[in-house]
């Protein structure tokens, strides 16, 4: 069984800010990486795990 926590937060103005930068840069990769791909399979025909990629760790 996996268990999860929620948390309530209450930012300042500042903080707000910092927030919305953060997750206005993660849309915007996430969305960049999405157009690769679905180019990539576009052109190349081939699905993105198929890809050679060097190891991540």
């Amino acid at each position: 069984m996996k268990a999860a926590c929620k948390f309530r937060m209450y930012p300042n103005r500042q903080q707000e800010a910092k927030l919305e930068l953060a997750l206005d840069t993660c849309r915007y990769l996430y969305n960049l990486a999405s157009v690769d791909r679905k180019n990539a399979y576009e052109t190349e025909g081939i699905a993105d795990h198929m890809r050679t990629r060097p190891p991540c760790w």
